[in-house]
């Protein structure tokens, strides 16, 4: 069994009336965040962002966890009293949405390599592929350039694989598989808060 396979619990389904519910939704984040983990220290700013995210959402989620028992609950509250907890969540959903498109990109462009047969062994190619796709557009000059070393120290595919692997039975095609089964509701799920945010006028 790979990492992916292991995840638990994976995103879930989407349910007709589009409201995701919030608890499995932040545990499920919470464990894709550990795929930073895999690709080495230096990525631990980037998941310590993702994952700051994520507690923003739950530290209001906490305070009613009946009343906000799905993402829309939070996102469609208005701040009208000056609630910092609030705004936080607001502005850590539309910033976690951002980080998970690049992650689900990142692995995009790693499976899409890998059925071409072309088996890349530069890693930092679908990072900086995946940044250009998702957070560049919304970062300043600044996070731009710290983007690029940072792409830098991405480990080799092969290397990357192995830690992925969990057992020398999982072959690299069995990855591949895990990921883009993992990948389904992930994309559903993000592009769905998305929508979310964007129904709901919410600002950063």
């Amino acid at each position: 069994m790979s990492f992916f396979s292991q995840c638990s619990p994976y995103f879930q389904p989407i349910p007709e009336d589009k409201r995701i519910a919030t608890q499995t939704f932040l545990d499920a984040s919470r464990q894709l965040v550990i795929f930073f983990d895999k690709m080495g220290s230096t990525f631990k700013f980037v998941k310590n962002d993702v994952a700051g995210n994520i507690e923003k959402i739950d530290k209001k989620f906490q305070q009613d966890t009946s009343k906000y028992s799905t993402l829309y609950d939070i996102l469609e509250e208005k701040n009208s009293k000056g609630d910092k907890i609030l705004l936080n969540a607001h502005i850590g959903a539309i910033w976690l949405a951002r980080g998970l498109d690049f992650i689900q990109e990142m692995l995009r462009l790693m499976v899409e390599d890998h059925e071409d047969g072309t088996q890349n062994e530069n890693v930092r190619d679908f990072v900086m592929g995946a940044y250009k796709l998702t957070l560049d557009k919304h970062h300043n000059f600044l996070m731009r350039n710290l983007f690029k070393p940072l792409s830098a120290a991405a480990p080799y595919r092969r290397d990357l694989f192995k830690v992925l692997r969990g057992s020398d039975e999982v072959t690299d095609d069995m990855i591949v598989a895990d990921i883009k089964e993992y990948r389904v509701p992930l994309v559903e799920n993000v592009r769905t808060l998305e929508a979310t945010i964007k129904e709901l006028g919410v600002k950063e």
